[in-house]
């Protein structure tokens, strides 16, 4: 069935009660990647690197990709399976083929305020990569993704069930770990303890509450000239889902909605007719039968 949104049947109120709850359990999680509100940045530096090509943040001391999450309620997806195929596409169109989400916070300070964060990140790319300018020159053709040194992943059967996007790499595309996310599902144990299990892609919905672990990168553009330019992109590592119940209510209350206005319109199987009495002298009995008697077509 398709998504039908965060819409009259979504408790929005109560979304944004057990977000908040949320928020403030991940930002508790010190033994994973720090909640976005809470990334060390004093710690974090902008480098670059080769295969493949880009800038990315990562600790200053032990050189990691910084990862970061961000909870929040999935608004609009385009997830695995693809099932379209993808021949109609060129071969530029076919190598941005990506995944991705967009969630909300439903208008709650604590998602805007991790945003902050994300800004800064911003200008902490903009200042390392512009006082390590890089020339064009120095740039292999960005024309589809050139893999380097890195080897090619084959898709799982969660991901490409019909291999859709095993075709669309063709024989000069490949899929690499840049391009692979993580789908979780997360469960909290009898001792607060939490752990993360396998979820298929195909379940998440629209109106889940979920958790989408990212890292920042900056790719650079196809273009002509002597300045390369990039993009900065927040790349999708890893997508939990927290819980559905919320969007699971929504669609009871709108399946039943549905049901009622169809049973609204449904025509009645059987008219009541009211029996009609006549109150007559016993002179005026032959007349009666003879009245009930009469055909009348119409």
């Amino acid at each position: 069935m398709k998504d039908s949104g965060i819409d009259r049947f979504y408790d929005v109120e109560l979304a944004k009660q057990q977000l908040q709850q949320y928020i403030m359990q991940a930002r508790r999680e010190g033994n994973i990647s720090p909640y976005v509100n809470d990334m060390k940045l004093d710690n974090a530096s902008v480098d670059k690197y080769n295969n493949p090509r880009s800038w990315r943040l990562v600790t200053t001391e032990e050189d990691e990709e910084v990862n970061a999450r961000v909870v929040g309620v999935l608004c609009c997806k385009d997830l695995p399976p693809f099932r379209r195929k993808t021949d109609h596409l060129t071969h530029a169109e076919r190598s941005r083929l990506r995944q991705h989400v967009k969630i909300s916070g439903l208008g709650l300070e604590e998602f805007d305020e991790g945003w902050e964060n994300v800004m800064e990140v911003q200008n902490m790319f903009e200042t390392g990569m512009r006082e390590r300018s890089t020339s064009r020159d120095e740039l292999e053709s960005m024309e589809g993704v050139k893999a380097g040194e890195e080897k090619d992943i084959p898709f799982s059967a969660e991901i490409d069930p019909d291999q859709v996007l095993e075709d669309a790499k063709g024989g000069d595309l490949v899929h690499l770990t840049d391009n692979q996310v993580l789908y979780l599902r997360k469960k909290e144990g009898e001792q607060g303890d939490v752990r993360y299990v396998k979820h298929n892609p195909k379940y998440f919905k629209i109106g889940d509450i979920v958790e989408a672990t990212m890292s920042f990168v900056a790719f650079p553009l196809p273009t002509q000239g002597k300045t390369c330019k990039y993009r900065l992109r927040m790349v999708l590592r890893a997508l939990t889902l927290i819980s559905s119940d919320l969007r699971e209510a929504a669609d009871q209350k709108r399946n039943q909605d549905k049901l009622n206005k169809a049973t609204q319109m449904l025509p009645k199987s059987q008219l009541k007719r009211k029996r009609l009495k006549y109150d007559s002298d016993d002179e005026d009995q032959d007349e009666i039968k003879r009245f009930k008697s009469m055909c009348i077509d119409l």
